[in-house]
């Protein structure tokens, strides 16, 4: 009886340090700057936290700007003016989709200023052209995209003595996505082009729901270095997002991020 006891009560503690592993990361404040591109990840990010039960996660309010992103970060416009004081006053993470040289130079200073641990992520977009290439020629200018985003990561960050810029694959993720399609392995998706919005004749590189939300999940597994698979969120689903698409989409996001080292993420 005695060793029964004992036994339960090691597998009892053997059990409450798996729960201590899988408990989730410490809320961050974040900010956003993005173009069409970024369409959704705001959201999806949201509902990754929800999902998780990450208790904390906060986004920025820049008076009249939409919730959780920050107006053009230059000049002396009120925007301007509001959105660099809201670094100032300590923001952790800084995700961005535009221009890589003029959201570095205007973010950095006000967001170390406010938070020495200050994170800024870059995502790397698929790029409009890719959308209509083959995916051999889609693949090559994603690799291009990567090499030259790496070298002004390295800059920014040879600049402040340690790793302040990083990097998000999603390019590298929707090259894995359209292999799988090719392949027949991405559930319900039959096409590369289902990936875009515009016409077969004419795809325009937009993001569909399937794309936007494979932006979101890379995301939040490199800003919060913490894969989303398993997690149940909503978003698409009225639009054919099955859970096992989810599902898969959130394999690609892990897998991609976890073996990128400029995402953070690889150990």
């Amino acid at each position: 009886m005695k060793t029964i006891r004992f036994l339960t009560l090691i597998f009892a503690l053997i059990g409450n340090l798996h729960a201590a592993d899988k408990a989730p990361p410490a809320g961050i404040i974040i900010a956003y700057t993005g173009n069409s591109y970024h369409h959704l990840v705001p959201e999806v990010l949201d509902a990754c936290v929800k999902a998780a039960g990450i208790e904390g996660h906060r986004k920025v309010q820049v008076p009249g700007v939409r919730a959780g992103y920050l107006g053009r970060l230059d000049g002396d416009t009120p925007v301007a003016v509001a959105s660099r004081n809201v670094l100032k006053e300590g923001v952790d993470v800084h995700v961005h989709s535009h221009h890589w040289a003029e959201f570095t130079t205007f973010t950095l200073k006000p967001g170390l200023e406010g938070n020495p641990k200050f994170r800024f992520y870059h995502t790397m977009s698929w790029l409009p052209q890719t959308a209509g290439a083959s995916l051999t020629d889609a693949a090559t200018i994603t690799e291009r995209q990567q090499k030259n985003c790496e070298v002004e990561a390295d800059k920014v960050n040879k600049t402040h003595g340690g790793q302040v810029a990083f990097l998000i694959p999603t390019s590298q993720a929707v090259i894995h996505a359209r292999q799988l399609i090719v392949d027949g392995k991405l559930p319900g998706v039959k096409k590369e082009l289902e990936l875009f919005t515009g016409t077969p004749e004419k795809p325009d590189g937009h993001p569909s729901v399937i794309t936007g939300v494979l932006n979101g999940y890379c995301t939040f597994a490199a800003v919060y270095g913490t894969s989303p698979e398993g997690l149940k969120i909503d978003i698409g689903r009225p639009l054919g997002l099955s859970d096992e698409l989810h599902a898969a989409l959130q394999r690609i996001a892990w897998e991609t991020v976890l073996k990128y080292p400029p995402a953070g993420v690889a150990k």
